[in-house]
């Protein structure tokens, strides 16, 4: 919460690995995010990884794939789902045929998006409430 809250144009995500903590974050120059996990979370190991994109610009794209239905249905693509993957600094877009869509899916939403294979998960209706 404190790097979405403190610097939202810079942190993308934050993972535990092994005892550290992997802070994804866009560089900045002079790296105040950096410095503030320092100051805020003594003692804690961390790794700072660089990532081409902002947890909001993640949330912004992927928003936007979810709204696009009606391009996605006029160039036949199913999208199965799609995920922030603030490991990558992208949004993850998953269809059952990457190879045949994957160049329209890039050109329509730009370099932020990686395309993989995936296929929707049904839900129970009633698991929704």
């Amino acid at each position: 919460m404190f790097g979405r809250v403190e610097f939202p144009t810079s942190f993308t995500g934050v993972r535990r690995v092994e005892g550290i903590a992997e802070v994804y974050r866009v560089p900045r120059p002079g790296r105040d995010l950096d410095k503030a996990v320092a100051t805020e979370f003594p003692g804690v190991r961390v790794a700072f990884c660089d990532v081409p994109r902002s947890e909001p610009q993640l949330r912004a794209l992927d928003q936007e794939i979810h709204d696009d239905l009606a391009w996605q249905k006029k160039q036949d693509i199913t999208i199965a789902w799609a995920t922030l993957d603030a490991r990558r600094g992208m949004v993850k877009v998953a269809v059952e045929n990457p190879d045949e869509v994957r160049s329209r899916i890039v050109e329509r939403y730009g370099g932020g998006v990686f395309v993989v294979r995936g296929e929707a998960v049904p839900v129970e209706a009633a698991s929704l409430t």
